[in-house]
């Protein structure tokens, strides 16, 4: 696998694709926390690509991975008792 770089617009539709996949995988194995296009959507991976907070991870020229990473803390969470901060 390659190293973790920021995604691109011209990524979106390769990103859509294995989140909707990832999507069925949780779903078929009984995990319900995500359904495409309520969480995630993708206008919600459009705008971590734009916002420039949306790294990706190629393996043989296709993206297998990806993560978003920020500082924003959506308000749900700030009700939970963290232990680290």
């Amino acid at each position: 696998m390659d190293m973790l770089i920021k995604a691109e617009a011209k990524d979106l539709r390769e990103i859509c694709e294995l989140y909707q996949a990832t999507v069925k995988a949780m779903e078929d194995s009984g995990l319900t926390q995500w359904h495409w296009g309520i969480y995630p959507t993708e206008a919600m991976l459009a705008e971590d690509i734009e916002l420039g907070r949306m790294y990706k991870m190629t393996d043989n020229g296709r993206i297998a991975a990806c993560v978003m990473l920020g500082t924003d803390v959506d308000p749900e969470y700030d009700k939970v008792n963290w232990i680290f901060g």
